[in-house]
């Protein structure tokens, strides 16, 4: 099992970066369209380790890659740091921060305060349409999961949360919830063998995750805020035990 002490082996290089197939994804031509493509790319090679934490993600070099101009890839990386996934370095652009196991520790202590409290004012003010958009992303995820399509398993899994954050009603713990999970997406996109895994394979703690959150559902569908809240918390904890191996 992974473990976040494994950080003093991460492989810190400067400048090269690769950008394999450009996610198989056509180059748009609208500029909202193509920072949007900018930043599912980026995503793309953070999830498949393409990137290292402490590796230079520069502006110039990668919109040369990409064939496009600097400013939706400029807007993208603006994204990135303010969602906590990037940090921006003097005269060395941006970087993925190292993580810590103090960091670790402290961002999935937040997330089960936020997330258990978010979970239970979502049972009390869920709406049907809240229930059914749920629905449809737990189906994605257990599909994706299925499949072994990273990408798509990890954007399934955040907007389950977020979802969840949503039905909460509460926009000011939603926009703080959004900017927590992202941040700990570091630690399981670098710790967490499914990510790590070049073969499309599962993972046993990953299988347990659509089985958790259906169970989320259920109790959110039912209006029991306490259980709900409960099992938000042992959701998040048994993610973090998973990555610690504790």
């Amino acid at each position: 099992m992974d473990c976040l002490n494994e950080f003093g082996n991460l492989i810190c290089h400067d400048t090269v970066y690769h950008c394999k197939q450009h996610r198989e994804m056509n180059v748009p031509q609208e500029k909202e369209e193509l920072e949007h493509y900018s930043y599912r790319i980026i995503m793309g090679m953070i999830i498949n380790n393409e990137i290292r934490p402490g590796e230079a993600i520069l502006e110039t070099e990668l919109a040369k890659r990409l064939n496009i101009s600097r400013t939706p890839v400029r807007q993208a990386l603006g994204r990135l740091i303010a969602e906590g996934l990037l940090q921006k370095k003097r005269k060395r652009g941006c970087v993925i921060p190292f993580p810590t196991p103090e960091d670790g520790r402290k961002i999935f202590q937040a997330r089960e305060i936020m997330e258990m409290e978010m979970t239970k004012l979502a049972a009390l003010n869920r709406t049907n349409a809240d229930i059914e958009s749920l629905e449809r992303i737990l189906a994605l995820e257990r599909t994706s999961l299925s499949s072994g399509n990273k990408e798509e398993y990890w954007l399934a899994n955040q907007e389950f949360h977020f979802g969840i954050m949503k039905a909460s009603k509460n926009q000011y713990l939603e926009k703080y919830g959004n900017h927590i999970f992202r941040h700990s997406s570091i630690y399981i996109f670098f710790f967490d063998s499914f990510y790590r895994d070049t073969k499309k394979s599962k993972h046993p703690q990953n299988l347990k995750s659509p089985t958790q959150h259906e169970q989320l559902l259920q109790t959110i569908v039912k209006k029991h805020q306490n259980k709900a809240a409960e099992l938000m918390k042992h959701h998040i904890h048994f993610s973090f035990q998973t990555l610690t191996g504790v």
